[in-house]
């Protein structure tokens, strides 16, 4: 094991020529929290950022012999890294190698001043065990592998996963029913569901049962069920919550009302906001090119503001339009023609990006441009509502070319 640096004053930059040096040494040196790696790691790796704790990290050439994450060893790992000033965050690219199968590609950011990251994986038989810490509250010793496209977003002690893979083998316990289940079948995520589809689910003593819904859950924690209204998650997105009273809840009486709004409240004051993937880095790349940007959302004001602060993105929006501001929410255009008001531009020169169908429906009745984003509902189910369908907004520049 050896190292080998230089420093580079006034710039505050420390390059080192790592051999065979184990990154729980390097990670513990830059406080970064909630998140463990290991392995060990040769190449050259630049630190700058150390007296004015603004930390940019950033490798040339890096491997990793038995790279893991929170203990779970997950291959052989090649990374490029470079620190990337406007999103404050290290962009990674690599790949990592297991005997007897594809590599797993990795690409994305970790944000170290925000204990965060944002990463993409077209994985290949990844090992699932370093998932153990996010899932101990609802199952414990879980174990097997993973082939498909997932993205793993947020806080690093509260992480997101969406995404379609495949789960080969995955065996689990839960605690309170005492026994240990396996599933072999292909899972659809999103950051608050994980829906089965005629999953395979055996238990230790080799009992089949076949699996079909959605398991619903904050960074997977407090599980729900599904309430029995079909597509209920979709059908409600964009809604006030005073509206989906209306809807489906008119018969509750108001003490009943009272609690679930208290717990909505209750769930908003710690919940976590997931980023559409590259929103971000696309908002920042509108205002530095001269757009005019607003938000509108049926949410209202002191849950936006929490979510604006989270993800540092207060200052990037030239308006605000929140439930409080509007009298009659999505899919009334009310509130984008206010939107557009407060720009001072006329509603026919405005783009929304929408996920919602009553968003959709409220953009377009407003005279405006709809984007849909097939981040709720799938492509095929918005796309004869709108101008265009994107995923997200991981390719930035593509999307601007929409904007024309």
């Amino acid at each position: 094991m050896s190292l080998f640096y230089h420093t580079k004053l006034p710039e505050d930059e420390l390059t080192l020529q790592l051999n065979d040096i184990n990154l729980d040494y390097i990670f513990g040196s830059l406080n970064i929290k909630h998140v463990v790696f290991g392995g060990q790691a040769t190449g050259i790796f630049s630190i700058a950022g150390l007296l004015n704790k603004e930390i940019r990290l950033s490798t040339k050439q890096f491997d990793v012999i038995n790279f893991a994450y929170n203990h779970s060893l997950l291959g052989n790992l090649h990374l490029f890294s470079q620190w990337e000033r406007e999103t404050k965050g290290i962009l990674l690219q690599g790949k990592i190698s297991q005997p007897n199968t594809d590599d797993t590609r990795i690409e994305g950011y970790i944000f170290p001043t925000r204990d965060s990251l944002h990463l993409s994986f077209d994985a290949n038989r990844l090992n699932l065990e370093f998932l153990r810490p996010f899932m101990d509250n609802i199952l414990s010793n879980a174990t097997g592998r993973a082939t498909g496209k997932l993205d793993f977003y947020g806080k690093f002690k509260a992480l997101n996963v969406t995404g379609d893979a495949f789960v080969d083998n995955f065996t689990f316990d839960i605690g309170y029913l005492n026994t240990s289940f396996s599933v072999t079948d292909t899972v659809h995520m999103t950051p608050t569901s994980i829906y089965f589809n005629d999953a395979s689910l055996r238990d230790r003593n080799g009992k089949l049962a076949k699996v079909k819904g959605i398991l619903h859950h904050k960074n997977f924690k407090n599980l729900s069920y599904d309430i029995g209204i079909p597509d209920f998650p979709a059908k409600i997105k964009g809604t006030t919550l005073q509206r989906i009273y209306e809807l489906y809840f008119s018969d509750y009486s108001s003490e009943e009302l009272g609690k679930i709004t208290r717990a909505c409240d209750e769930y908003e004051e710690t919940m976590d906001f997931p980023e559409v993937k590259g929103a971000v880095r696309f908002l920042h790349m509108l205002k530095t090119k001269g757009y005019r940007v607003g938000l509108v959302t049926s949410s209202y004001r002191i849950k936006i503001e929490r979510a604006l602060k989270l993800m540092d993105i207060e200052k990037v929006f030239d308006t605000i339009v929140t439930a409080d501001r509007i009298t009659s929410g999505k899919p009334d255009p009310m509130c984008y023609l206010l939107a557009a008001r407060d720009l001072q531009v006329d509603p026919g020169e405005c783009v929304v990006f929408e996920d919602s169908f009553s968003g959709i429906q409220a953009g377009t009745v407003a005279g405006m441009r709809v984007i849909g984003l097939a981040t709720t509902n799938p492509e095929e189910a918005i796309g004869d509502k709108v101008s265009a369908v994107i995923p997200d907004f991981s390719r930035p520049e593509k999307v601007l070319e929409l904007l024309s």
